[in-house]
């Protein structure tokens, strides 16, 4: 059986000192002893054994780091001086329980031994009483028997006894080194608590140098963060002032009527629609006419038309349709150039204007078809009924039949692209009302910033006749491009 003794003691620094005494039975393994006792120094410290005012500490300095790592070392070295030391006494005081177990059985086999002889002998003497004429014949031989069987015992005795006073010798010797050891470890755990208190004072001296410094860093940071503070209030107001230069005050205005004496005021509820309509255009257009409904439905919207060469034909009727079903009136306003696509939205819409210099063109769709004869048929026959519903209503606007529409496209151009500048459009009903004006009221902050590259500017690539184009994205099933594209600056996978 173990018996184990803490005795724990805090100072400054924190430093726990431990004392170990184990007494272990003969067959106790002391490989297992001192295993156990170095697994019992180098358990980390328990709860409220820690360092003293640890939280009451600020970021260790480097120098107290080391000093704190070298009392520990010291510490580590001392428990496990003292586990060695502690070890080799258990094993000694083993060997004398061992030594004296061997003593007794000894004497008990000596015991043994002379038991027989002794009642051989009381057998003896009684044989001998009975005859003692024949005992007197023959008690030479074994007097002389029994006398040796005396002198083995007395032999037998004294090695015995010898064997005792060596172990009485090596008991003596082996407390006499338990007693120096002891000595030994208590002047090594003398030292290191002298070196311990060495070591907590010079770590409560760079505490409060540690201390000085922080305080001093905090006075320096605090009046630093009231500088910046009031740099930043400097900035704020200056920012302010900029910023109010730069933004129009009071709300914008919404007229009912945005055309008042040939000038169009557009306000900020404007949709532009601008480069070839492709897939997601529709959403970007639908989608804002409908918050702008749904913001309020009376005051007008505005698309504008910089400059479009049409597109796909799934896409410009989803417009179309959009500007038809919207509560609030869709003003489509045409300054530079509207074609195909875009020329249809633009006569299809109710209110429509342009500059008189703004150019509009029709002409009949342009598609491919792939695949074998029937297919190419039937995609024929899609391309054909698009056409009708697109053109018919156009053609109607204008006073004419779907077929004398075409006929008129090639006889205005051999190719059939029909173009008009806009005030003579306006006399074909493919726009409106001619503006000389356009006011945009929707523009009320500074503008900022660089001129951006046009969208295609990312897909430029050039053939192998050295010509540059962009690749249209594909079509969704079923649609279309109605787009102008005399140079073929737009195709669909490089063709």
């Amino acid at each position: 059986m173990r018996a184990l003794t803490c005795w724990s003691c805090g100072t400054a620094a924190g430093l726990v000192m431990l004392s170990w005494s184990v007494a272990a039975p003969a067959e106790t393994n002391l490989a297992e002893v001192y295993e156990e006792t170095i697994e019992i120094y180098t358990e980390e410290p328990a709860a409220g054994h820690g360092t003293v005012g640890a939280e009451e500490q600020s970021p260790e300095d480097p120098r107290l780091a080391a000093m704190r790592q070298e009392l520990e070392r010291l510490q580590l070295e001392a428990q496990l001086r003292t586990a060695r030391l502690e070890a080799e006494l258990a094993e000694a005081k083993a060997q004398q329980q061992r030594l004296a177990q061997e003593l007794e059985r000894a004497q008990q086999q000596q015991h043994r031994e002379l038991l027989p002889l002794s009642e051989e002998q009381a057998r003896l003497e009684a044989a001998a009483g009975l005859d003692a004429a024949k005992r007197s014949a023959e008690s030479a031989p074994l007097d002389a028997e029994l006398a040796l069987l005396q002198k083995q015992q007395q032999l037998a005795e004294a090695k015995l006894a010898a064997e005792l006073t060596d172990l009485k010798a090596q008991t003596q010797k082996l407390r006499a080194e338990q007693a120096l050891a002891a000595a030994q470890r208590q002047a090594e755990l003398a030292e290191a608590s002298h070196r311990q208190m060495l070591l907590t004072a010079q770590n409560e001296s760079l505490a409060a140098e540690l201390r000085a410094q922080q305080l001093e860093l905090e006075s320096r940071k605090t009046a630093a963060e009231t500088a910046l503070a009031v740099d930043q209030a400097r900035l704020m107001q200056q920012n302010t002032k900029d910023q109010l230069g730069d933004v129009i005050d009071g709300p914008p205005e919404y007229r009912t009527e945005p055309f008042v004496d040939g000038v169009l005021y557009v306000s900020d509820r404007r949709i532009a629609l601008n480069g070839p309509i492709i897939t997601g255009t529709a959403d970007y257009v639908c989608d804002r006419i409908h918050y702008f409904n749904n913001e309020d439905p009376d005051a007008p919207i505005f698309l504008m038309i910089d400059n479009c060469p049409g597109g796909s034909v799934m896409q410009g009727y989803r417009i179309v349709k959009a500007i038809e079903a919207s509560d609030a009136p869709v003003h489509v306003v045409v300054k530079s150039f509207a074609a195909s696509m875009a020329a249809i939205i633009t006569t299809l819409a109710d209110h429509s204007y342009a500059y008189p210099d703004a150019i509009m063109l029709h002409h009949q769709m342009s598609a491919g078809a792939f695949g074998n004869m029937t297919d190419i048929e039937e995609t024929v026959e899609v391309l054909k009924e698009w056409e009708a519903r697109l053109a018919e209503p156009v053609a109607e606007k204008m006073g004419v039949t779907a077929e004398r529409f075409v006929e008129l496209m090639y006889e205005n151009k051999s190719d059939g692209d029909w173009e008009e500048f806009a005030d003579r459009a306006v006399e074909l009903k493919w726009v409106n009302t001619i503006v000389g004006e356009v006011r945009e009221e929707g523009v009320r902050r500074r503008p900022t910033g660089e001129a951006p590259k046009p969208w295609w500017f990312r897909f430029l690539m050039q053939d192998e006749h050295g010509r540059s184009y962009v690749n249209l994205p594909p079509l969704e099933p079923m649609d279309a491009y109605m787009m102008y594209n005399p140079n073929g600056f737009y195709r669909v996978d490089g063709r």
